[in-house]
């Protein structure tokens, strides 16, 4: 990070506190609950500016011996504590705020505690116009999920101000003790969905279907390439993506070729997806009359599962150790609940699933 960056890095650090501190000690002098639990949002708003930080510094670090793949994942770690500390603490003020629903306490509303609230709702609305701004011309997803969280603050103390403004003239509907089930709630639906996103990333997710359309338009690009499959997205932290698959090329081809190819569609990858990218080439046979007949005995057996065999496409790999054939026009579902039949009855070879194919 720059100077500049530090310094914006520095404000939601520095204003987070302040507002913690001043909110901590008029819930406490006022014996408010809701103040005290809108205190402790923002304390998890400066604790996560500060896991933010640590994991952006680890993440970013080259590999190494330990680390071959990159330290990227660090911050999903980080993430991940934030989400269930934030889930545990919000379930413990929830459960605390449910009893002033049915005894609640007249006149704990101040005006000190409006005007708390008040000065809350200008900064962070500051700090929202001021990240937002920033965010569209760096592009920095921390600077945008800074901006989100400061105007989702906005919006909570808008209803706190609203609420405690109503617990003036009917403080027997216990408007304190539904605000701070609010928050409470909130604290531990960001912590539950922060903690679920996490974990979701850090087993692994799918390349999404922007991206997989992006890599397939690049291989298009090639008329040479006959298809594509075993596509697999590696997330080894935000700053270090990978994507590896198998193209289908003419056995034609010599490894120069073939390599010079790859070369190219790896480069255009990295270049517009940030994407490592590793690539297998299947050199495919030569269409044969042996292979023909195969192919419509495969066909024909696939017919007793109702299955359409005038959408099915296979493909002979020139494979001699392991027989290969690639699969098109099933879903995935549909070729798992065949596959081992397929290879009990064929045993020469070895079938994989077609993801897409360029001809038919």
């Amino acid at each position: 990070m720059n100077k500049k960056t530090n310094l914006f890095f520095f404000l939601p650090l520095l204003t987070n506190a302040v507002l913690f501190s001043v909110k901590l000690v008029f819930g406490i002098l006022f014996q408010s609950l809701v103040l005290i639990s809108d205190a402790i949002n923002n304390v998890f708003d400066w604790i996560s500016s500060i896991l933010f930080a640590i994991g952006n510094k680890v993440s970013i670090k080259k590999p190494d011996e330990n680390h071959p793949l990159g330290h990227g994942r660090a911050e999903y770690v980080t993430a991940l504590i934030l989400g269930t500390i934030m889930a545990m603490v919000g379930l413990q003020l929830l459960l605390e705020a449910i009893p002033l629903i049915f005894s609640p306490k007249n006149g704990t509303s101040q005006p000190f505690i409006l005007f708390v609230v008040a000065l809350s709702v200008l900064v962070k609305l500051a700090l929202y116009l001021l990240f937002r701004s920033r965010f569209k011309v760096s592009k920095r997803i921390s600077e945008k999920a800074i901006a989100l969280d400061s105007l989702g603050d906005v919006f909570i103390g808008i209803i706190m101000i609203a609420g405690f403004a109503l617990e003036f003239y009917v403080p027997q509907w216990a408007i304190e003790g539904w605000l701070s089930v609010l928050i409470s709630i909130i604290i531990a639906w960001n912590g539950i969905r922060l903690a679920v996103k996490t974990s979701k990333d850090m087993l692994g997710r799918p390349l999404s279907e922007t991206h997989r359309e992006g890599i397939i338009g690049i291989l298009k690009t090639h008329p040479v390439i006959q298809g594509m499959h075993s596509l697999v997205y590696h997330d080894y932290g935000p700053y270090h993506q990978h994507v590896s698959f198998h193209i289908e090329l003419p056995s034609r081809l010599s490894l120069v070729e073939s390599h010079n190819l790859i070369d190219d569609i790896e480069q255009k990858i990295s270049q517009e997806m940030a994407f490592e990218c590793l690539i297998h080439v299947d050199p495919l046979q030569e269409p044969t009359d042996k292979n023909h007949l195969l192919f419509k005995n495969i066909k024909t057996h696939l017919h007793q599962f109702n299955l359409n065999s005038s959408t099915i496409l296979i493909k002979a790999i020139d494979e001699v150790l392991h027989p290969e054939l690639i699969v098109y026009g099933l879903s995935f579902e549909q070729f798992k609940s065949v596959k081992d039949d397929l290879e009990e009855t064929f045993k020469e070879y070895q079938f994989i699933y077609g993801d897409i194919s360029f001809y038919s």
